[in-house]
């Protein structure tokens, strides 16, 4: 497992999926058939985590929506992707390479 630090890019793992309704949103660990369930503040984390935000950037738009410090945001976020990381619910990507011209 990777330390999760704020310019990780996580996605979610493949057997892993997101179900969003009107009060509460679920995760579905189709592997294991666990079920988790999240408060909007996770939910709308980990609907942002796709590989190409970094922990960083998915913190300051939690900080916006919330309307919460961003070092709090940030330290909330870090922790949820590290447990999310250690369930193996997540993972992280590595940025792609820029092409050299």
């Amino acid at each position: 497992m990777q330390t999760i630090c704020a310019k990780t890019r996580c996605r979610l793992c493949r057997q892993v999926v997101l179900e969003s309704f009107n009060d509460a949103s679920l995760l579905l660990d189709t592997e294991r058939r666990y079920l988790y369930t999240l408060n909007s503040s996770a939910r709308d984390a980990i609907k942002m985590a796709n590989g190409t935000r970094s922990i960083d950037q998915i913190a300051q738009h939690i900080s916006e929506i919330y309307a919460i410090s961003k070092a709090k945001a940030l330290q909330d976020t870090i922790a949820l992707f590290t447990r999310l990381s250690k369930q193996k619910i997540v993972e992280s990507v590595k940025p792609k390479a820029k092409k050299s011209q």
